[in-house]
């Protein structure tokens, strides 16, 4: 009978090379998919991250303007929205990628239409942590062109890290009618900026043109320095003038006083009954206290 010796020899050094180099092919495929589950998992979160972000935005801005019964009016350039109800006003405004919003009672004295809206315009808004609607908001615009209509268009984008979300809906309105009898043909808010005139740096000017004709129901002026507050005449050129011309030495026969000043950081100053421009530029001349930044002009359009 044959007997089989059993054998003491280990792996020889080529087959524990082999080995060793299967192990590391088989480990860097591992390690492979688990780098790509792991990042495929990051895009997800960060994907599910931004779309709640801009879900939950979208519905609670949605929210604010659907039962305003006065109207709801933005301004693009300051990213701002304001839909008025009856006892209060909401404020929606961007700040950087915040979306802020705020809840404010009129005061006693805002006991018509008019001056609600006046009130709501004029609302100067202290971003603070307990108002955040989102942080990661890029794009904040409505459309209230249709509000006669009984709708507006609402549109955000929303980022995060590399992700982006875009939403853009008609938002109809429960109480339209009320609203656009109010709001129709009219009352916009416009946002304009300040610049050192070209030959004189100690005033400024702001491009009005496109406000020519139009019915000016309040001029509301931001200063650079939020801190102080300083007083300012203004004054509009006579068409056709030259803003290269205007100097402070020249005020007095190259433009007209408006008969108002505002300060600024301050309330809007209004106007009962409206004022029109006929010049080109409002000239603003301020002491040194403060420069203007930007000046916020309510206005009507002229009726039929």
């Amino acid at each position: 009978m044959k007997r089989f010796s059993k054998s003491n020899q280990g792996m020889t050094l080529v087959e524990l090379l082999v080995s060793v180099a299967v192990l590391s092919i088989l480990m860097t495929g591992a390690f492979a998919l688990m780098r790509q589950a792991a990042s495929y998992h990051a895009e997800s979160s960060r994907e599910v991250e931004i779309q709640n972000q801009l879900q939950t935005a979208f519905v609670q801005v949605s929210n604010l303007m659907i039962d305003a019964n006065i109207g709801i009016e933005f301004d693009a350039g300051r990213e701002r929205m304001i839909s008025c109800h009856n006892d209060f006003y909401y404020v929606v405004e961007k700040h950087d990628t915040k979306l802020y919003v705020d809840q404010v009672n009129y005061t006693a004295g805002a006991t018509t239409v008019d001056m609600k809206l006046q009130e709501a315009r004029t609302y100067v808004m202290t971003p603070a942590e307990n108002h955040l609607l989102s942080d990661r908001v890029a794009t904040f615009l409505v459309d209230t062109s249709g509000q006669d209509e009984g709708y507006v268009v609402l549109a955000m984008r929303c980022t995060y890290n590399s992700r982006s979300a875009y939403l853009s809906q008609n938002v109809f309105l429960r109480n339209s009618d009320s609203g656009s009898t109010i709001l129709a043909g009219g009352t916009h808010s416009v946002t304009l900026n300040a610049q050192p005139c070209p030959s004189d740096a100690t005033i400024y000017y702001v491009d009005i043109s496109s406000l020519v004709g139009k019915d000016i129901a309040s001029i509301q002026m931001t200063g650079a320095n939020t801190s102080a507050a300083t007083v300012a005449t203004l004054y509009q050129t006579g068409g056709g003038v030259n803003i290269d011309s205007v100097t402070s030495s020249t005020i007095a026969s190259l433009c007209t006083s408006l008969g108002v000043s505002c300060t600024t950081n301050a309330e809007a100053v209004t106007f009962d009954p409206t004022i029109s421009f006929s010049g080109n530029y409002m000239i603003i001349t301020m002491n040194s206290a403060n420069k203007p930044n930007q000046v916020i002009v309510t206005y009507k359009e002229p009726e039929d």
